[in-house]
């Protein structure tokens, strides 16, 4: 059984809230670019429908003006393989390469130095000059 909506054909006039939505594209671009291109025509007193086999035949137009500028979507010979490092089955590490963190690039483990660095005395040094007594004026 077919629904309701199924046996209507489709509308022939399309508001203009909707004819955007029916070419697959935002307002601003449907009023740049294919409005001026229409006839509107008026429903009540404000609002705005376009001749759906209008918009068929500028969608029509539009692909045909655009047929030279397709997306090959075909792979090139040579660029099939995956992208995703994640594909360790194939190889990927090698195509790739290791990674390295850049908070710990040596590979050393963190922890506590035991040697003491000459910028940690050089900063001990400014605070004690900065929290010390300061002379008093004469």
């Amino acid at each position: 059984m077919k629904s309701q909506s199924s046996m209507n054909p489709p509308a022939r006039y399309i508001r203009m809230g909707k004819a955007p939505a029916y070419l697959g594209m935002c307002r601003a671009v449907f009023n740049k670019t294919v409005r001026p291109f229409l006839t509107e025509l008026p429903i009540g007193k404000q609002g705005i429908a376009f001749d759906r086999e209008q918009l068929d035949e500028w969608a029509t137009w539009f692909r045909q003006s655009h047929e030279a500028q397709q997306i090959d979507k075909r792979s090139s010979a040579g660029n099939d393989i995956p992208r995703s490092e994640r594909r360790h089955s194939l190889g990927a590490s090698k195509l790739w390469g290791k990674k390295q963190s850049q908070a710990f690039y040596s590979g050393k483990a963190s922890g506590t130095s035991i040697n003491r660095s000459e910028t940690l005395d050089a900063f001990a040094k400014a605070l004690e000059r900065a929290t010390g007594k300061k002379p008093k004026p004469i």
